[in-house]
């Protein structure tokens, strides 16, 4: 039998990464303790995302784009006791990838 070369193995690492909508995106400033975090086109944020995205691939991470909905960060914070900033999103965002893929 013989053994996988790196590149043939599964990742080892797994790992989510918010994913806004366009709709999200507009209206999210709205909703949060930091809106400054989303004072950029959703356009330029999606290019940046995209390349973390393949950034991580290249390192053989899983990535689980999760996808976010404002009324369910919020109902979330609620329940967590959280402001609704970047610090709770990324919770959020790593706790729906355990819920949604393990």
């Amino acid at each position: 039998m013989s053994e996988q070369s790196n590149s043939e193995r599964p990742p080892s690492v797994v790992t989510g990464v918010t994913w806004y909508s366009p709709d999200e995106w507009s209206i999210i400033p709205d909703h949060v303790a930091d809106p400054e975090t989303f004072d950029y086109p959703y356009q330029e944020w999606l290019n940046n995302a995209e390349k973390t995205v393949e950034r991580l691939q290249d390192a053989k991470t899983r990535v689980y784009r999760i996808p976010f909905r404002i009324d369910d960060f919020l109902v979330w914070c609620r329940q967590k006791n959280k402001q609704p900033n970047s610090e709770a999103r990324s919770e959020y965002t790593h706790a729906e990838t355990k819920r949604i893929h393990g």
